[in-house]
């Protein structure tokens, strides 16, 4: 699905799938349900929900009749944080945000995408998580 809200572009095909979530039923039941967060390019959030005539994505067709549908929905830090909470595990938590430690501090940084690219390619390599690598670096150029 791709839509625009607010002038900003949210695309399934392009962002990155970060987990997904259905809550036990078969997909054309009415009560089914699947909610898939994904992650742009630029780090921000947003989740594809879709669902049957009796699911909380339901949408009203007319005569007192109810359709299944879909929707994009962007999400802040806050949001997305709490989504992976209740529907994945600690590691997949771990993978997105960082875990709040005394003396850490969060903030969000944009990089150039083939910057990221080598990024993410010498974390799958060695194993280091990409915020290990940029601190390591951080701390070397900060030294000099």
């Amino acid at each position: 699905m791709n839509k625009v809200i607010n002038g900003k572009r949210y695309d399934t095909e392009t962002a990155e799938l970060v987990g997904e979530w259905t809550n036990g039923h078969r997909y054309g039941e009415f009560q089914y349900e699947c909610e898939k967060l994904y992650r742009k390019k630029t780090g921000k959030f947003f989740l594809y929900g879709s669902g049957g005539a009796m699911s909380s994505y339901a949408v009203p067709s007319g005569n007192s009749n109810w359709t299944g549908s879909s929707k994009i929905t962007p999400l802040t830090l806050d949001e997305a944080k709490k989504w992976v909470e209740r529907n994945l595990d600690a590691d997949d938590y771990e993978k997105y945000f960082e875990l709040e430690e005394e003396g850490n501090i969060a903030f969000s940084l944009l990089i150039p995408g083939n910057l990221y690219n080598r990024l993410k390619e010498v974390s799958e390599k060695t194993g280091e998580s990409m915020k290990d690598i940029i601190v390591e670096a951080l701390e070397s150029k900060l030294e000099q």
